[in-house]
């Protein structure tokens, strides 16, 4: 079982109003990194997309005729800026296995030699990482619903005077 899959399940949720207000914001959290390394891996699932649409194209990508310099300044761009995702910070779940079928996509080695690649290759790359990231954001949608789960049961707590500030 993943992670991913534990705190999407319905027993992960169940009895909140039961958990001590520690253990809700700690399963809030989980959720939290979860929901931010998911949000990490989409950013570069998206790069991949963008310089594959751009290789079926023949153009190039931000103005850039290498590849390699496309990954390279993707890769110092997931930086943390404004309504983008940050890095998963150290402790947090590192989206390795996401990178990974991330990978076996489309690796950067194989990035680097789009311009080899043939025309059905690049549309099934394409096809399969649009899948993919329709499969990542589907599961950062289910990862916000529990979110939302235990943010409302903390708020209504602070609400009731059960716990302050």
């Amino acid at each position: 079982m993943t992670e991913f899959s534990r705190v999407t399940e319905p027993g992960f949720v169940a009895g909140l109003a039961d958990l001590d207000t520690d253990e809700l914001r700690s399963r809030r959290d989980e959720c939290l990194a979860l929901e931010n390394s998911a949000s990490y891996v989409r950013r570069f699932v998206q790069g991949r997309l963008d310089l594959v649409a751009a290789a079926s194209q023949g153009t190039s990508v931000n103005g850039a005729d290498d590849v390699s310099a496309v990954l390279a300044h993707s890769e110092r761009s997931a930086k943390p800026h404004s309504g983008n995702p940050r890095p998963p910070a150290s402790g947090e779940f590192i989206p390795g296995p996401l990178m990974d079928q991330l990978d076996v996509i489309v690796s950067t080695s194989e990035l680097r030699q789009l311009g080899d690649a043939t025309p059905d290759r690049i549309q099934q790359i394409m096809g399969e990482l649009a899948t993919f990231e329709q499969q990542v954001s589907a599961d950062r949608r289910k990862l916000h619903e529990v979110i939302d789960a235990f943010q409302a049961e903390i708020v209504a707590r602070y609400q009731s005077g059960a716990i302050q500030i």
